[in-house]
């Protein structure tokens, strides 16, 4: 069974691709980068969360920061904000061959 695909169906597609379009806009707003922006700077590692949390933490809030390397804003806040001074000394003493890989 072959199925034709008409002008009606290609004017279908496009007409929910319209009510697609209107629906996302309106279920996901528009974020404010300054906001944003500001919890990402203020993230640091609390006393006794896992490196690993605090990382994860600092993913998800650069997403929507519209930053051009979100990874090396990562990395920069990974050495600001972490807890430990003595990994601090360390990563800063990586220079800057430090990446977020390494961090």
């Amino acid at each position: 069974m072959r199925y034709t695909v008409t002008y009606r169906d290609i004017q279908e597609a496009k007409k929910l691709n319209t009510y697609y379009t209107k629906y996302e806009a309106y279920v996901n707003p528009t974020s404010n980068r300054v906001s944003t922006r500001f919890k990402f700077h203020q993230k640091v590692q609390q006393e006794g969360e896992s490196f690993e949390q605090f990382l994860t933490d600092l993913k998800l809030l650069v997403k929507d920061c519209g930053y051009g390397d979100p990874d090396e804003m990562v990395r920069d806040r990974v050495v600001i904000g972490c807890h430990s001074t003595k990994t601090r000394e360390k990563l800063i003493q990586e220079g800057s061959g430090l990446t977020l890989r390494i961090c």
